[in-house]
């Protein structure tokens, strides 16, 4: 018999994170654990720590499924304090203003004593966190992938100090492949992780409308938007007139998030 987290390791590698499946390995009562997936278990390169160990962030167990295992390097005593944590998220492909925007506002966040939650994605996500590394925060960087595998490939410098600097965590393991419905996934994990989300830009059915629909509806953040120009197919614009915060000013990201005592 082995102990529960070497069974939930094990599962996690068989079926490369999937939760479901994993659910159904640790459930059913069959045997699943063999010899080369214990040495396999015994050589992966990250840490991990799984539901069931006392250490276990709270803020994880709020989630939708809360994952059963989060394999991860750097610091995870960054999930502690939800409250410290700000997630930085938006478009895939921000024009030069959201640029210039989403470093200003990485800026104010990190010099304020925040950490900077987002999932090393290409544009604001990129921007956001190399900004925090730049400026002497933290970034905490959430993966769709495995967590030896940095998606996309061109981000691989910050993913590597990230790992140094801060937290970069996934539910996948190894070099497991990033899958289309991974990121939806991944996505609610950034909302759980933060008090607060901020949206610098993003069009109404994008991958940032689904962490936003995580955060309004299962663990209820608040969420700040920058407003994008009238006419625009604009996901903040549509958040603000149903009532979410607005942040058109850099006073009122510094009303929003005071600087934390120190």
């Amino acid at each position: 018999m082995y102990d529960y987290r070497t069974l939930i390791l094990c599962a996690s590698l068989l079926v490369d994170g999937d939760y479901y499946g994993m659910v159904d390995l640790i459930s059913n009562g069959k045997e699943f654990v063999t010899k080369e997936l214990l040495e396999r278990a015994k050589n992966i390169k990250s840490k991990y720590i799984t539901i069931l160990d006392d250490d276990f962030p709270p803020i994880l167990k709020e989630v939708y499924h809360p994952p059963m295992i989060i394999y991860y390097y750097g610091d995870i005593s960054l999930l502690q304090d939800l409250k410290s944590n700000v997630a930085i998220i938006g478009s895939r492909e921000p024009s030069t203003t959201v640029v210039i925007n989403t470093v200003a506002i990485a800026k104010q966040v990190v010099t304020s004593g925040y950490n900077v939650v987002s999932g090393l994605a290409y544009g604001v996500d990129y921007h956001a966190q190399n900004t925090a590394v730049l400026n002497g925060g933290k970034a905490i960087a959430v993966l769709g992938g495995g967590i030896d595998n940095c998606y996309p490939k061109v981000n691989y410098k910050l993913y590597e100090e990230i790992k140094r600097t801060g937290l970069v965590i996934s539910e996948y393991p190894e070099n497991s492949e990033p899958k289309k419905d991974h990121f939806p996934y991944r996505n609610r994990l950034i909302s759980a992780l933060c008090d607060k989300i901020i949206v610098v830009e993003a069009k109404r059915h994008s991958g940032t409308s689904t962490t936003v629909a995580w955060a309004l509806t299962n663990i209820y953040r608040d969420i700040l938007c920058v407003p994008a120009p009238f006419g625009e197919d604009s996901l903040c614009n549509a958040l603000i007139r149903d009532g979410c915060g607005c942040i058109a000013t850099m006073e009122d990201l510094q009303d929003e998030l005071p600087p934390k005592k120190s």
